[in-house]
């Protein structure tokens, strides 16, 4: 694996070690953004398709010493209500070719039409190309600032790790996966939506074979949550091979 210490691979228990050109290398930075980045901040990111248990397995990382920054709910900020960003977005989107119904992207209170936009973006790679250019951006700008401003280990949690290019910044990337049935079932069952619309959000992400080959760890949650934390401690007490000597984890 190619750290982004430049400290080569520290990780060689791990079974799912990054191929060569996986593009960990350096910190990019963008122009106004201030990483604040030390070598003393290991970064962890983590990522998973919808329906993988990706927020399950963040939340019980977090309970083991890791700060959490949470890309998702950075996006959420950056779209409420009166912000440049979801003026940008109205702009953008607020008259689609494909709905010439609609005129607005905003809800009454002023707030994003999430599941407007969805239907916007996740039908036509083509819009949804341009959300993602507005949008990472501005998540990557207050992630660096974040990573920065941290004490101890880091758990980058993004779904678009790999596609935001915020791999970039992590020392080491676990993937959680899970069975394509158990992920429908899940993702039915939480947000009320049918079968074809959750096979349609699944197709419109990165697939689990390219982020395999990008990830350092892979962790599968097809299973129970008991299980998935056994798996999650498991990855841990390999990462513990590469970053014993910070003394960050909990023990």
């Amino acid at each position: 694996m190619n750290s982004s210490k430049g400290q080569g691979n520290p990780y060689p228990a791990a079974t799912g070690s990054t191929p060569e050109g996986s593009g960990r290398t350096a910190v990019n930075r963008t122009p106004g953004c201030d990483t604040g980045k030390t070598a003393a901040s290991f970064v962890l990111g983590l990522t998973g398709g919808i329906g993988t248990g990706k927020s399950t397995a963040a939340a019980y990382l977090t309970s083991r010493g890791f700060t959490h920054i949470d890309a998702d709910q950075i996006g959420r900020d950056l779209t409420r209500p009166g912000s440049p960003v979801l003026a940008v977005l109205e702009e953008t989107f607020g008259k689609s070719r494909a709905h010439p119904d609609r005129t607005s992207l905003l809800l009454k209170d002023g707030s994003l039409d999430r599941a407007g936009l969805a239907g916007i973006v996740f039908a036509d790679p083509h819009q949804k190309a341009r959300l993602d250019g507005i949008m990472f951006a501005e998540i990557l700008c207050i992630i660096r600032e974040r990573i920065g401003a941290a004490e101890g280990p880091v758990l980058l949690d993004a779904p678009l790790l790999f596609e935001s290019g915020a791999d970039t910044l992590c020392d080491a990337v676990l993937l959680v996966t899970a069975d394509g049935e158990a992920r429908i079932r899940r993702v039915m069952a939480r947000d009320g939506a049918s079968r074809e619309d959750v096979l349609a959000r699944i197709r419109s992400q990165m697939s689990d074979a390219e982020k395999r080959q990008k990830a350092d760890l892979v962790v599968d949650n097809s299973g129970s949550r008991e299980e998935l934390f056994c798996r999650l401690d498991e990855a841990l007490q390999t990462l513990l091979c590469g970053i014993a000597d910070h003394g960050f984890l909990s023990r």
